[in-house]
């Protein structure tokens, strides 16, 4: 494999976990893969997000045009819940929500959690701290 990854071959492989990818409809597609860390709003509860694509950078070549709604039913369609983190677009964060996004990690910006049912497990916050020293 040379170039840029495909979604199936960033899928299938182990490392690295983060890529650009190529991706049909898209010029720009970054994404990571692995267990995330969230909170929902519920205080003093973290829960491990595991089988999770993290989408950091993303840029339709015709935005508005149901490109990445067809992107997310690919990945559910996988079997992978969805992230989108700092959204900066004022127009996105609306859309994210009306498609059943939840918000997540509000604390450290508008972060996006989609198709998590069944992906998350309760953390210990002292775990947590744990793998931080």
């Amino acid at each position: 494999m040379s170039g840029t990854p495909t979604l199936d071959e960033f899928i299938a492989r182990t490392w690295p976990r983060n890529a650009y990818v190529d991706y049909p409809e898209f010029v720009s597609l970054y994404i990571r893969s692995g267990d995330i860390i969230v909170s929902m709003g519920l205080e003093g509860y973290l829960w491990r997000c595991s089988k999770v694509i993290q989408i950091a950078n993303i840029e339709a070549e015709h935005p508005g045009n149901g490109a990445f709604g067809r992107l997310v039913d690919d990945l559910v369609l996988r079997g992978l819940a969805v992230f989108v983190e700092n959204v900066h677009n004022p127009r996105f964060g609306p859309k994210l929500l009306r498609m059943g996004f939840v918000p997540v990690n509000t604390a450290s910006g508008p972060n996006f959690l989609y198709n998590h049912e069944g992906h998350l497990t309760l953390v210990p916050i002292k775990t947590i701290c744990a793998d931080r020293i």
